[in-house]
C-alpha cells in the first residue's frame, strides 16, 4: 500500500489575507466618514455673540443632516481600524459631546450615512482590499 500526506502551511497566506482585510477595512471606514463629512458640510447663517459664541440661525430640522456653524462636528470625524483575533471592526467615530444628542435625537448623521452609503463603503472596501 502507498500512502501520500501533504500538508499545507497557510501561515503567510493568512499573514497577506490579514493584511488586505486590514486595508480594506480602512478604505471603507474612510469611504464612510468622507460621506458623513460631506452630508454636514451645509453651511447656514449665523449669530455671532461678543463672548464669541456662535448660533445657528437656521438649525437643521429632524430628519435632516446637522447644519454646520463652527466646523467642529464635522472636524471631528475620525476612522480606526481595530483587529482582533478573528474580527476586523471599521470605526467612524467622533468625541463631540453634543453627537449623541444629534445622532440619537433626530438628525442621525453617523448611521444615517453609513447606511446610504453602503454600496460605496464595499466598493471601497473591496478596492482597498486589492480585489
Amino acid at each position: 500500500m502507498a500512502n501520500v500526506s501533504v500538508d499545507l502551511d497557510f501561515t503567510e497566506v493568512l499573514k497577506k489575507a490579514d493584511i488586505k482585510f486590514n486595508a480594506g477595512m480602512a478604505a471603507a471606514t474612510l469611504e464612510a466618514q468622507k460621506y458623513i463629512t460631506e452630508q454636514i458640510s451645509v453651511g447656514q447663517d449665523k449669530k455671532i455673540y461678543p463672548s464669541g459664541r456662535q448660533v445657528g440661525l437656521n438649525p437643521s430640522k429632524p430628519g435632516e443632516y446637522p447644519k454646520v456653524v463652527t466646523s467642529l462636528l464635522k472636524k471631528s470625524i475620525h476612522t480606526k481600524t481595530i483587529k482582533g483575533f478573528s474580527l476586523i471592526t471599521g470605526r467612524v467615530f467622533t468625541n463631540m459631546e453634543y453627537a449623541p444628542y444629534l445622532e440619537y435625537g433626530g438628525r442621525s448623521f453617523m448611521r444615517r450615512g453609513v447606511k446610504e452609503n453602503l454600496g460605496n463603503i464595499g466598493k471601497a472596501f473591496m478596492k482597498g482590499a486589492g480585489s
